[in-house]
């Protein structure tokens, strides 16, 4: 009351209670919190508030969280256009947005748009940080992976191939995720018929 519901401390207590709904398993009230949250920001701050783009991805987050895929991927649509303006589309803040909507869209079962965004999400990181980085990594696990569920057999083998190798490099052979690799990439090639190469791994 002193500060005014519309001070950046005020709503940062909103926040807070928004979080602890979240964790409380309160879908409904954490979305209607973020949602006075975003909309104060927006109005108050503008759009391009740091606090406001804060704010959006909590939203379309939450969204998600409740199970409305297509509002949180048009909020993400929105965020990622505000953010390739204001941080360029190579920042990692930027690209990680691809990976959030290709899980929603494949939540949808729209595996090809899904594995496009997916895609564009490692090529970014990989050209931002290397192949060897673990969000690199797990971005091209999951772009090998929606190619695969969208039967795009043989344009996924070499992304499993690659990821893979990489496993193995850096963890060994005898990782659990090594040997998840392993088991994808044989059974990839036992659905286009090369039975030789599937039990090769």
């Amino acid at each position: 009351q002193t500060l005014g519901e519309a001070h950046r401390d005020t709503l940062q207590t909103l926040d807070d209670i928004a979080w602890i709904c979240d964790k409380l398993e309160d879908g409904e009230a954490a979305l209607l919190h973020y949602e006075k949250i975003y909309n104060t920001r927006r109005d108050v701050y503008g759009v391009e508030d740091a606090d406001t783009l804060v704010a959006l991805s909590n939203l379309a987050a939450t969204y998600g969280e409740n199970g409305d895929y297509p509002t949180s991927i048009k909020l993400y649509e929105e965020l990622y256009e505000l953010r390739s303006k204001l941080l360029g589309e190579g920042h990692p803040d930027t690209l990680s947005l691809l990976g959030e909507m290709g899980f929603a869209y494949s939540k949808l079962e729209d595996y090809r748009k899904a594995a496009e965004l997916y895609g564009r999400e490692y090529r970014g990181y990989s050209e931002l940080y290397g192949e060897e980085d673990d969000k690199t990594i797990q971005a091209l696990a999951s772009y090998a992976t929606l190619l695969t569920r969208d039967g795009r057999y043989e344009e996924a083998i070499p992304y499993l191939e690659r990821l893979y190798a990489v496993r193995v490099r850096l963890l060994g052979e005898e990782h659990t995720a090594t040997m998840t690799a392993c088991n994808n990439l044989a059974c990839t090639y036992a659905d286009v018929d090369d039975i030789p190469r599937a039990l090769e791994y």
